[in-house]
């Protein structure tokens, strides 16, 4: 049995806990063969510029490992246990073993390195003289002997040979080309498809006991994982649920009797799991009254547009279909629909072309695809009602369709209103009458779950590298969040593999699950503001991963530094369909910035850590968000499960690059290109609005933020440079001397990979961006009418857009401040 047992939808709603004990299954056959050098390998052993501080060694005469036979000899040595249920013995005692062999062999050397002095036992008097002199150098020689151990000692001691924190090996007997190539090759199909059958098969919306049996075999895989800890983190948030027969979509005649009732509710086969109940999260609970009309895909600019051609939708419910090509901000969506005076919204789940993937006509036309309706360009986390306006909420209820429900309703309008996408018609005040019930229940504090397995780094362990996936989902989530969530839990046990033969990290790695994701972020947006201060100060790089598997086109967003890094990664990852590499595949292409689409976006924007969303996306995967994405469902992309492979090997490499290298491998030079495209584009913007702006303002001086970038250019390749001169000139000292300056050696690694960590520390502003305080970062944001998009240099595009030109004025100067200010920190 792979987990606990199902839970009814009721359980999973109910908020009384129930016992939900997690399968504890053993990880698969360690599979050491791959750590052991190869005798054919180019491997010169690293100087202190390649290795962390406790790595070097000046031992030249230790062995290293030349045969699978000899590691099982170490391991056997160290009492590394071969197998996930053996009893090993305490850190303590295999530090105490280990440092007694090193101390007997460190007598030994020095006892042979300092052979006794005798003195002839004859006693001419001819020899006196001499006799007295060596007596009296004597107390030399010891003073000389007495400073020769104490620097050997030394040296022991920065290299870490003596090893008495006790982490075993402590990576020091692992090359970092045998590291990657462990990692590379033990990602497990097998074990990616066991992940993904369990954790699709029951719904588990957020906060509900499904939720909870899910959060609790995540625990205990990983506490199975042998990581340095598991833990966990509860947090109350505002969430709402559908309340039992309180939700309808229905056509009415004028006495308010029901003429036709939507179908809420996807089909499902005898045997199958219940399904939760159709709605959206974060809804406007109640009921709307209206004459029907339609707005296309219902973006803002639609509406806008479709207002400015006189169409009038005071008083209307509203329908839209979702388009096929995006990811949808739901959201944005329902408020426009709001402000163009509408008291109700329908999402239609699929738009009028059928989807990418062969899939039967019957299965896409029927699914619901739920999502929430939050306006995640306002506010991350969670999102409540009582609270004013622009707080990330929807006064107008909202209910998704099926696309046979949707094209109904719109097919009920023909030849009413005006013609719109060739066939079809916006509808007017003599369309069919809608009523749209939507009752939900409100929970003001309602528990969710966090779930963390950590391995400590040991030279920098405060700093964190976090690799996350949120797992909850309004229906089973197969594709999302399941893929992201699978591979996670892979390269999870690929890592504790890796610490159960001794190896560590430089810096810490902590995988995150994240609760109520599908809740605009609550979960990782709580524990990041809980956590935001540490973050600031400590946090490295954050890596996205929920939406991993949903199409078949390679997909990365993320912060400009980690282009270089993840480029070089996808050169030794392999197209699954075609075997070239990703890299090959991806291109020329360069990382688009960062919405407010996923839980990246807390880190991000709100503590500026450096972040990065990748995956197979590309073609939308047509069931994401529906109860049709379930465990068969995912074979039509990836039956090998190939493609989860692939991300998982990309994952556990790039996670290596960030945590297993002396030098953070980001590149700054990066960060000056986009942000003086990002200016060039701005430029553009700010052109055409002043051109059509009614109130003839006075030009937008841009000339303070011109120099802040052209100073980024200038600071960024130079910082690059002076990192690539420092490495050059450690790679040209011996070892030796370097060894006995390894602490001032550190010290400037350290520095520098601080200074690139913190630059996006620099960039936040504390009072937010101008008109959106809950985003700090001020040269990246969520676009405020498609939050899944990003927007550069918010504040002054905000302003602009909404014809606040002193305002702008004011945030070119604020703006333009920040910027300086970081870029000469970062070589200051």
């Amino acid at each position: 049995m792979l987990g606990p047992d199902i839970p009814t939808y009721e359980e999973a709603i109910s908020s009384r806990p129930r016992d939900a004990a997690a399968a504890n299954e053993g990880s698969s056959e360690e599979r050491a063969g791959l750590l052991h050098p190869g005798p054919s390998s180019n491997y010169r052993r690293p100087a202190v510029s390649d290795a962390r501080l406790s790595e070097d060694s000046l031992l030249s005469g230790l062995s290293r490992r030349t045969s699978l036979e000899s590691l099982h000899r170490e391991i056997e040595q160290f009492e590394v246990d071969d197998g996930p249920s053996a009893q090993r013995p305490s850190s303590s005692r295999r530090a105490y073993q280990h440092l007694q062999k090193r101390i007997s062999s460190l007598a030994s050397s020095v006892s042979s390195s300092f052979p006794r002095i005798r003195f002839p036992s004859f006693d001419f008097a001819i020899l006196a003289p001499l006799k007295r002199g060596l007596e009296a150098v004597m107390p030399y020689y010891r003073l000389f002997a007495i400073f020769f151990i104490m620097l050997l000692v030394y040296i022991l001691l920065t290299s870490d040979l003596l090893n008495l924190r006790g982490n075993g090996f402590s990576g020091r007997d692992f090359r970092p080309d045998e590291i990657r190539d462990y990692a590379f090759a033990n990602i497990d199909s097998n074990s990616l498809r066991e992940y993904s059958e369990y954790l699709a098969r029951f719904g588990h919306v957020a906060g509900s006991e499904g939720d909870m049996a899910i959060g609790n075999y995540l625990e205990g895989k990983l506490s199975n994982f042998g990581l340095s800890s598991v833990t966990k983190e509860h947090h109350f948030v505002h969430l709402n649920y559908p309340k039992p027969d309180g939700r309808s979509v229905q056509i009415v005649n004028n006495a308010g009797h029901m003429i036709w009732s939507a179908k809420l509710q996807e089909e499902r086969e005898s045997g199958e799991p219940n399904q939760p109940e159709v709605f959206n999260g974060y809804a406007k609970s109640g009921d709307a009254k209206g004459h029907l009309m339609y707005a296309g895909h219902g973006t803002p600019e639609e509406f806008r547009r479709l207002q400015a051609d006189g169409v009038d939708f005071k008083g209307a419910v509203v329908i839209v279909l979702r388009k096929n090509s995006v990811q949808s901000d739901l959201g944005a969506i329902v408020k426009a629909a709001e402000k163009a005076g509408a008291v109700g919204c329908l999402l239609g789940s699929w738009d009028w072309d059928p989807p990418a993937f062969d899939v039967p006509e019957w299965i896409w036309k029927q699914m619901i695809k739920r999502g929430s309706v939050a306006v995640m360009s306002e506010k991350l986390g969670e999102v409540i009602p009582s609270e004013p306006a622009g707080s990330g909420h929807v006064n107008i209820p909202s209910m998704p369709l099926s696309h046979n429900d949707a094209s109904y309703l719109i097919g009920q309008i023909n030849k009413l209103g005006s013609p719109i996408a060739g066939t079809r018609w916006t509808g007017n005040a003599s369309s069919v009458t809608v009523r749209i019930q939507n009752n939900l229940l409100e929970l003001e504090a309602k528990q969710i779950t966090n779930v963390f397995g950590q391995i400590d780094g040991i030279e920098q362990p405060g700093r964190k590298v976090i690799i996350g996936s949120h797992r909850d989902s309004f229906c089973f989530g197969a594709s999302s969040p399941g893929s992201g969530t699978a591979i996670m839990l892979e390269v999870a046990r690929i890592f504790g593999e890796m610490v159960s033969y001794g190896w560590r990290p430089v810096r810490t790695i902590v995988f995150a699950s994240w609760d109520a994701g599908e809740y605009n972020r609550a979960g990782s947006t709580k524990w990041v503001e809980e956590h935001a201060e540490d973050l600031r100060k400590n946090g490295m790089a954050y890596i996205n991963l929920d939406r991993a598997v949903v199409g078949d086109e390679f997909h990365a967003i993320g912060s400009p530094p980690l282009q270089s890094v993840l480029k070089s990664v996808l050169t030794r990852v392999k197209y699954p369909k075609t075997k070239t590499t990703l890299a090959e595949l991806w291109g020329d292409a360069r990382m688009g910035g960062l919405g407010a689409g996923s839980d990246y976006a807390a880190f991000q924007h709100y503590v500026g850590m450096s972040s990065i969303d990748l995956g197979f996306q590309g073609k939308p995967w047509p069931f994401e968000g529906s109860c049709v994405d379930k465990f068969e469902t995912m074979q039509i992309p990836d039956a090998k499960y190939e493609m989860h492979k692939a991300i998982g090997q990309v994952v556990a490499l790039l996670i290596l690059e960030l945590v297993d290298t002396s030098d953070m491998p980001f590149n700054m030079t990066n960060y000056a290109t986009e942000a003086t495209l990002w200016f060039s584009d701005l430029e553009k913007h700010v052109e055409d609005k002043f051109k059509s702006s009614s109130k003839k303002p006075k030009p937008l001086d841009l000339g303070p933020l011109r120099e802040a970038v052209e100073l980024m250019q200038k600071n960024m390749p130079e910082f690059d440079d002076k990192v690539k001169e420092w490495k050059q000139d450690r790679d040209g000292v011996s070892d030796v001397i370097l060894q006995l300056d390894a602490s001032v050696a550190a010290a400037q690694r350290i520095s520098h990979n601080s200074r690139m960590a913190n630059f996006e520390h620099h960039l936040l502003d504390q009072d937010g961006v101008w008109g959106r305080n809950a985003f700090k970062h001020v040269l990246m944001a969520p676009n405020r009418e498609d939050g899944n998009l990003p927007v550069y240099f918010p504040s002054i595009r905000d302003a602009v857009d909404d014809d606040e030109w002193d305002a702008a004025q004011e945030n070119v100067g604020k703006v333009a401040e920040k910027l300086k200010a970081a870029t000469n920190k970062i070589l200051h």
